[in-house]
Formats: C-alpha cells, sequence, structure tokens
C-alpha cells in the first residue's frame, strides 16, 4: 500500500520522493521482495508517473539487489530486464549494475558464507567459555 501511495498525488507524498520510499521498503529483509515485486508488476505505471528519463527508477532498481544472493533471483532480474530492455531508459545502467550486483552477492555467499558462519560459531563458543 505504501509503494502504491507513491504514485497517487494526492497521497502527500511528492513525485521526487519516490525513490526514497521506495527504497526504505527495499531496504529491509522482508520488504525486499515486496518491493522486487512492486517493481516488475507496475513498471509501466512507474514509467508513466515518473517517466523514462528520470532518475528515480534508477534509484528503485538500484535498491533492488540488497538482499538478493541466489541464482533465482538473479534469473528473476535478469528476466525482467530482457522483457523490458525496450523500455528502461535510463534505468537500464542501473538494471546491468542491479545484476552484477546479485553475481557478486551470489559469488560471495559461495566463497566467504561458511567461513563465516564457521569464524562466528568459533567466537560465540570462546564467548560462552568465558
Amino acid at each position: 500500500r505504501y509503494l502504491k501511495m507513491m504514485m497517487d498525488e494526492s497521497s502527500g507524498i511528492r513525485k521526487q520522493d519516490g525513490a526514497l520510499v521506495f527504497t526504505s521498503v527495499a531496504n529491509t529483509e522482508k520488504g525486499n521482495q515486496i518491493a522486487f515485486y512492486f517493481l516488475r508488476n507496475n513498471w509501466k505505471e512507474l514509467l508513466r508517473y515518473y517517466g523514462v528519463a528520470f532518475s528515480i527508477l534508477s534509484k528503485m532498481v538500484a535498491a533492488v539487489p540488497v538482499y538478493m544472493n541466489t541464482q533465482d533471483k538473479f534469473k528473476e532480474m535478469e528476466q525482467f530486464w530482457k522483457q523490458n530492455s525496450e523500455k528502461l531508459g535510463t534505468a537500464a545502467r542501473s538494471f546491468q549494475q542491479a545484476m552484477e550486483t546479485i553475481q557478486g552477492n551470489i559469488n560471495w555467499k559461495n566463497t566467504s558464507y561458511h567461513e563465516l558462519e564457521v569464524w562466528l560459531s568459533r567466537y560465540n563458543e570462546g564467548l560462552s567459555t568465558t
């Protein structure tokens, strides 16, 4: 509902604050998937409301990959990018960067997650013995 309000001029949310509203939802673990779903399902309306050359859409796209770290999420973003490649405007580069970020998250998870988990486990064990 909050995300829908950012496209309603009568909501009290200024048009230029749309990216801030979107980012505040996308930057939470639970809200991230909601924000991405909203972006995908309302892309045409977002383009109509904010315009293809408006940087707000780029900021919205950039906020999405924060919690994305699986191949499935990468494929979702890639599919969305391919389906809308003709209608991305200034957000095209943000989509490419978002996919690069997701791939980086996947790579970090594959190479470092287990190592960090082991370290934290050992650290916790050290705390409980003192």
